[in-house]
């Protein structure tokens, strides 16, 4: 509104001094002749009277003679002419810029760029955009680039400003096409990438090592806009420069009362995404002795970053750490229990069309157990299914436990009764059809025992309990070769063969805890 009024009070203002242009300036007093101009004074003026200049008849007292002479004032004139301009258009703006024209017109994508950057020195965030939009394309000069590179390096050095994930875009692209010098290039590294060792300091009763990792992540004053990333991406021209995190000259040294030790150089390199850099770049173990419950670590890492082959920045952290033991109650047969899960139990089905098909064998074995933690120890016992009160004998089991370690219990070297895998499940068909009508079986295991029974890290009996039944059906498949298409027959599982690591795993639990 206020703007309207002023558009108006300059309109009207502009109106009045063209009146006065038009009326003139007075330099003459004097008669005059209206033909002419001629100034007649000092003459005599009658009836007869004619202009000497002319030749026109000046008849005093009749309009062939002027009183006064006024000049035409055309500079006053174009400075009326141009507040009417200004103020009618500030009237007509209102409905003018509704027109689809003028409304979706970017005024500030038709500005030369040394324009743009100076309003964006002032802080005018349209210039910024406008600048901002002339990265990908390549329209923005090196000496424009270089200005907006400084002036990103300075808004992260000033935290009173908020940070404009325009500015990280700046960044992001001078550092994929190669265009910082190497000073700003120190910079952005520097103050880019922060660098970090975590270390959980607090390990179990049976732990024989501990775990860290030398983390990376991005500054949140450097982050960039995502769509930014994926307009990068999509343009011909994509291209990145090789990047490559080393990480070299990897010491770590772990003290305790009478036990001193220095790991080997763990040197690596990973290729490092232009856009993501893992937040973890280094993981590693440390390991320790059973008997320390107190080691002081002392961590140092190199970790060099090359750009196109060439060393772009260097970042040497240390930390040091005490680790601790704690004691959760457990004993080690429960801590390696503990590790162990199963999810379930293959169950085959339509076992006459399966012989009919020459499907004797089972890719997929019936039990699949997984151990995460475990310790070196053995294990060696018979295999039992249950339902309810009914076990159905599956064989023995002899596994060397070791860490992370998935293991497969095979028909074929467990003595099943029957002539074949296939037999087994025919022999044993009113307990499978009970099993899949429940969906769940329990999976025992008994140690042997005896002076004869090889050693295991338990002799208490332990059970995976309901554990879901997965039903596998014979299936025939197309299969492509050099003759031609034919179908192969194998066993389909109707939900998808089982994933490690286990999505719904199922602990163990000792029989004797019921």
């Amino acid at each position: 509104m206020m703007i309207l009024i002023f558009a108006g009070a300059l309109f009207v203002f502009g109106v009045g001094l063209l009146v006065r242009a038009i009326r003139g300036r007075v330099v003459s007093v004097h008669p005059h002749c209206r033909g002419c101009k001629f100034d007649l004074h000092g003459l005599t003026l009658s009836r007869e009277s004619v202009c000497p200049e002319c030749g026109r008849a000046v008849i005093p007292g009749t309009a062939t003679v002027m009183d006064g002479l006024r000049v035409f004032r055309r500079r006053l004139a174009v400075g009326a002419v141009l507040l009417m301009l200004v103020g009618g258009g500030g009237l007509a703006w209102p409905s003018v810029s509704r027109m689809p024209a003028i409304k979706n017109m970017d005024w500030y994508a038709k500005f030369p760029e040394g324009l743009l950057l100076r309003l964006e020195e002032g802080g005018d965030k349209k210039a910024l955009q406008a600048l901002h939009d002339r990265l990908i394309p390549g329209t923005l000069s090196d000496e424009g680039l270089q200005q907006l590179i400084s002036r990103s390096l300075a808004m992260v050095d000033d935290e009173s400003v908020v940070w404009d994930e325009r500015w990280g875009d700046v960044l992001l692209y001078a550092f994929l096409e190669d265009r910082f010098n190497p000073p700003d290039l120190e910079a952005y590294l520097e103050g880019a990438i922060s660098l970090s060792v975590e270390m959980d300091t607090t390990i179990d009763t049976f732990d024989t090592y501990a775990e860290y990792t030398v983390a990376a992540s991005f500054s949140k004053r450097f982050e960039w806009s995502k769509k930014f990333w994926k307009q990068w991406h999509s343009v011909p021209q994509y291209r990145a420069n090789p990047v490559r995190v080393t990480i070299t000259d990897s010491v770590v040294r772990a003290k305790s009362p009478q036990y001193v030790y220095k790991m080997g150089d763990l040197s690596k390199q990973v290729l490092w995404d232009s856009k993501y850099i893992s937040k973890y770049i280094l993981e590693a173990h440390l390991p320790l002795a059973h008997d320390k419950d107190n080691v002081s670590v002392a961590i140092m890492q190199e970790i060099r970053v090359e750009l196109g082959g060439a060393s772009a920045h260097s970042w040497t952290v240390q930390e040091e750490f005490v680790i601790r033991r704690q004691s959760n109650g457990r004993t080690r047969e429960q801590a390696i229990l503990d590790s162990m899960a199963m999810e379930r139990v293959n169950v085959y089905t339509q076992l006459d069309q399966a012989r009919l098909h020459g499907l004797a064998h089972l890719q997929n074995k019936p039990i699949a157990v997984q151990m995460i933690n475990a310790q070196q120890y053995s294990l060696h016992g018979n295999v039992f299914f249950r339902i309810g009160d009914t076990e159905l004998y599956f064989g023995e089991v002899h596994w060397d436990i070791e860490e992370n370690l998935s293991k497969n219990i095979h028909i074929q070297n467990l003595g099943y009764p029957g002539e074949d895998p296939i037999g087994y499940y025919q022999d044993n068909q009113p307990f499978w059809d009970k099993a899949l009508s429940t969906g769940e079986v329990d999976v025992i295991i008994r140690p042997q025992v005896g002076e004869n029974a090889k050693p295991s890290f338990t002799s208490r009996a332990f059970a995976f309990q309901g554990l879901a039944v997965e039903r596998y059906v014979p299936t025939d498949t197309p299969k492509h070769g050099n003759r031609g298409n034919s179908t192969s027959w194998v066993w389909d599982p109707l939900n998808g063969f089982p994933s490690y690591p286990l999505r719904n795993p199922v602990t163990a639990r000792f029989l004797d805890d019921d």
